[in-house]
């Protein structure tokens, strides 16, 4: 190998990446950015939408795709009265052995006034690889 070839390390940090989808505006550029991922380094996408009564579960399934038809997307419906939307994401996590979670800032939360949505902070507090 000529020593002036790339060497595509990165493409090793980031085998495995994890998106929590939920239709708003950052997480879309989430979605994006993870496709490009895919593009460049060869990612295996999930997308991820946590839910309750799952309702919105096949219209927020088909933006997503609309979005990066590749990408394997995960429903997962929990009790609130037993765990929690940042509880679940951080099972799929740990159980699938991500490399990174792309997120976005904030999610559909009417508090504008916060810079980071509350999903966001527990994962940041939380998960020990790579976030971006």
């Amino acid at each position: 190998m000529n020593e002036n070839e790339p060497k595509y390390k990165v493409s090793f940090w980031f085998r495995k990446v994890l998106v929590p989808f939920d239709s708003s505006g950052p997480s879309k550029k989430a979605l994006e950015l993870a496709k490009d991922f895919n593009y460049r380094y060869g990612s295996s996408v999930d997308v991820i939408y946590v839910c309750t009564s799952c309702e919105e579960g096949e219209k927020v399934k088909s933006e997503a795709l609309s979005i990066f038809p590749e990408a394997n997307f995960i429903l997962k419906k929990f009790d609130p009265t037993e765990s929690s939307v940042i509880s679940e994401i951080l099972k799929v996590l740990d159980e699938g052995d991500y490399d990174a979670v792309i997120l976005g800032a904030r999610g559909n939360s009417l508090d504008v006034s916060r810079p980071i949505g509350s999903v966001t902070a527990g994962i940041l507090m939380s998960f020990s690889g790579t976030i971006i």
